[in-house]
């Protein structure tokens, strides 16, 4: 009996009807909860990520590759989070970092072609959900005669950035498998791609172009075989949003007399070349590093009020990381990245006709959502934490299945408590803190653990070396 149950957690069909249920639940729940939807799509990656990891600890093997890599970032984040002003947020951080890469390292994979396929079924059905609510959104505007006005037609999400994101992360990979499989429904997934496109087009998100901009560069890098077909896909994708873009944005307006001005003025009439406040964001970041440029001011501390303006984050994944975790923990960062992106190549390489069409996929979605995480919050959006564990971990998968001769330790039960105990304990803290919001409340929404993400500073801020 127990040989049955640990055979069927060990399948990919679980796997996928999990991963269903909870990005599902994920794209759903916060429509039906309470409160902001950062905030409910906070404690429901929480969840998500307590209930995946489960699975792959308990039926996954970890590498002893991973385990130094696991080491590495916990010893140097646990450090940063001490050394913190506010070391309860940093440790509150730092247990975030630690489940979402014991999730990663432990992704299993038995047939990817399988659940490759499942999974952008899954994803496209995800974006038909937003597309549906927005069409519906803006029929009722229609009806009404009212201004159209793209808070009231794009909703789910916090803030029309996070639609963006949430968009170059499942893209890509929905665009790349119709590269690479000939299916009957390919037509329809691009068709809904063009749709989310679309609606992109008219949030005026500029990162999400900048993200697919370069995961054609770097499917030339990785996969240059399939290069021409990817990027002639993401065109058609691009021309078919286009088009989508102007009957929404003028055709139909046009012929009913509608208000579009402000539609208008989140798209086409924005001025793109603004940074948004950008530039002096970075450049504030960079003075908190020249602060503390060690082990950083503390993880989560760049929410602190009176840093920024209006933010709780630098819109910069590598400024983030260095001002907050140090240089140190930056080091061993941009080490593990490096030897990822260079085995990564090689390993395609060494069997090019099969590995590329699987490559394909994550290769495009991880590089788009990378592009889109230097110039905006993607490392600590609820909705994007989760789509990196998922797609980075199908990596890790597809890595372990590569590379049979890198040595492996066999998860003991003791292993597996350990493993899993950082999880448990932010999914309790979590919890906590979501049924007591109102007491971590601020005068502004500014996004980061909860939608009132501003830390308040504590009494001997004063005594610190800051000249912001």
């Amino acid at each position: 009996m127990k040989n049955k149950i640990f055979s069927y957690l060990e399948s990919d069909k679980t796997l996928i009807i999990i991963m269903t249920l909870c990005l599902t639940s994920l794209s759903v729940m916060p429509f039906l909860i309470e409160g902001s939807f950062h905030d409910s799509q906070r404690l429901i990656s929480i969840f998500i990520i307590l209930i995946l990891s489960y699975k792959t600890v308990y039926t996954g093997a970890i590498a002893k590759t991973s385990t130094y890599i696991i080491l590495a970032l916990a010893i140097s984040g646990f450090i940063s989070s001490v050394l913190s002003i506010i070391p309860y947020w940093s440790m509150i951080e730092l247990l975030l970092l630690i489940s979402l890469v014991i999730l990663i390292v432990n992704f299993q994979v038995e047939n990817y072609s399988f659940l490759a396929h499942k999974i952008t079924l899954l994803f496209c059905f995800l974006q038909l959900i937003y597309i549906f609510r927005a069409l519906i959104n803006y029929s009722i505007v229609l009806i009404r005669s009212d201004p159209l006005d793209i808070n009231m037609i794009i909703d789910g999400f916090s803030n029309l950035r996070f639609y963006g994101q949430f968009i170059s992360w499942t893209l890509p990979f929905i665009v790349a498998y119709t590269c690479v499989n000939k299916d009957k429904n390919n037509k329809y997934l691009l068709f809904t791609t063009m749709l989310s496109t679309g609606l992109v087009l008219l949030s005026g998100t500029r990162a999400f172009f900048v993200g697919m901009l370069f995961s054609i560069v770097s499917t030339y890098f990785f996969v240059p075989t399939l290069w021409k077909s990817y990027t002639l896909a993401i065109l058609k994708v691009l021309l078919g949003g286009m088009v989508f873009y102007i009957t929404t944005l003028f055709i139909i307006p046009f012929y009913l007399n509608i208000d579009n001005s402000l539609l208008l003025n989140s798209s086409i009439n924005r001025d793109l070349t603004n940074s948004s406040g950008r530039s002096e964001i970075w450049l504030t970041t960079l003075k908190v590093f020249i602060e503390y440029p060690y082990f950083g001011i503390g993880p989560m501390m760049l929410a602190l009020d009176g840093i920024y303006s209006g933010v709780a984050h630098p819109h910069n994944m590598f400024l983030q990381i260095l001002s907050e975790w140090g240089v140190i923990f930056s080091l061993i960062f941009l080490t593990i990245l490096y030897k990822m992106i260079s085995s990564w190549k090689n390993l395609i390489q060494q069997n090019a006709f099969i590995r590329a069409p699987i490559a394909l996929g994550i290769t495009a979605s991880i590089s788009s959502a990378f592009m889109v995480s230097l110039v905006d919050g993607i490392i600590v959006m609820p909705v994007s934490i989760i789509y990196l564990g998922i797609i980075v971990g199908l990596g890790s998968a597809v890595w372990k299945h590569w590379t049979p001769q890198e040595t492996s330790i066999k998860l003991s039960y003791s292993l597996k408590i350990l493993l899993y105990t950082p999880i448990i304990l932010l999914t309790i803290i979590s919890a906590q803190q979501w049924l007591n919001l109102e007491q971590f409340d601020t005068n502004a929404s500014r996004p980061r653990f909860w939608q009132h993400g501003t830390l308040a500073k504590p009494s001997h801020i004063e005594d610190l070396p800051i000249n912001w």
